[in-house]
């Protein structure tokens, strides 16, 4: 990882503005907060520690993995108020994946008898 205050100055000279890596990180939690993202779970992307007191939080266990849906929620909303289509448009294997997984068994079968034939 490279620092990155350089190319942040030259962004805020370039589009006359001014903001802080921590103002995105205020940005990402305020929105991560509008969409419903759950507290322990904006803390783990955000890569927060929470306190020794926080019984509840010690059995809290997410994976990258689980913390994934919840970014790419949060991606797609700041892509919307950026006026981007979308932050990772999703491949068309990754699209049909998803609509084989919400076929019934026999709609499954079905398609592939079909395809077969």
């Amino acid at each position: 990882m490279m620092e990155p205050k350089k190319i942040i100055k030259q962004i805020n000279e370039r589009a006359d503005i001014s903001f802080t890596l921590h103002d995105l990180r205020r940005t990402f939690c305020s929105v991560a907060e509008t969409i419903g993202v759950g507290t322990y779970t904006l803390k783990r992307l955000l890569n927060h520690k929470t306190s020794r007191s926080d019984v509840t939080a010690g059995y809290t266990v997410l994976t990258a993995e689980e913390l994934r849906e919840p970014a790419d929620r949060i991606c797609k909303r700041l892509s919307e108020y950026a006026g981007v289509k979308s932050c990772s448009d999703e491949s068309s294997l990754g699209q049909l994946t998803k609509q084989l997984a919400n076929l019934s068994k026999e709609q499954r079968l079905e398609l592939m008898s079909a395809l077969l034939a």
